[in-house]
């Protein structure tokens, strides 16, 4: 059985839809993570809900007050590090958005309880013909 490994990207349903058809037994395997190593969150192995990996980094979804989010709402994915001891990334606005994911019962077999239910992670910005970026 195939195993697709979609990492650190925006997965589309569109995607999934064009991999489902050319590999119908394919297995999918998506998570959030970046360069900084601040935050990683792979999908749930019950669904496609992102799950923070806890000994990776701690991760809050602020508003634009700095004040963290309830269930069902989105906003800003800011990560500190646990791991980064010479070049730490504490509270590191990634600019990336999310939804903050239900608490309480997980489904059977999930790990860990902060889950996140989508992630926004496309580029913000373009380069201009002449250099330089533009939001």
């Amino acid at each position: 059985m195939p195993l697709i490994l979609l990492g650190s990207e925006n997965v589309y349903e569109w995607q999934l839809a064009a991999f489902a058809e050319a590999l119908p037994a394919a297995t999918f395997l998506a998570w959030y993570g970046h360069a900084e190593m601040a935050v990683f969150a792979p999908w749930c192995e019950r669904s496609r809900r992102y799950h923070v990996w806890p000994f990776y980094g701690t991760v809050e979804l602020l508003d634009a007050r700095d004040q963290e989010v309830a269930a069902g709402q989105e906003a800003e994915l800011v990560g500190t590090s646990l791991h980064r001891w010479v070049t730490p990334f504490i509270r590191y606005r990634t600019m990336d958005r999310a939804v903050r994911g239900p608490a309480g019962a997980l489904p059977a077999g999930a790990r860990f309880s902060s889950s996140i239910v989508s992630l926004d992670a496309a580029m913000r910005f373009s380069s201009r013909a002449r250099g330089g970026a533009c939001p």
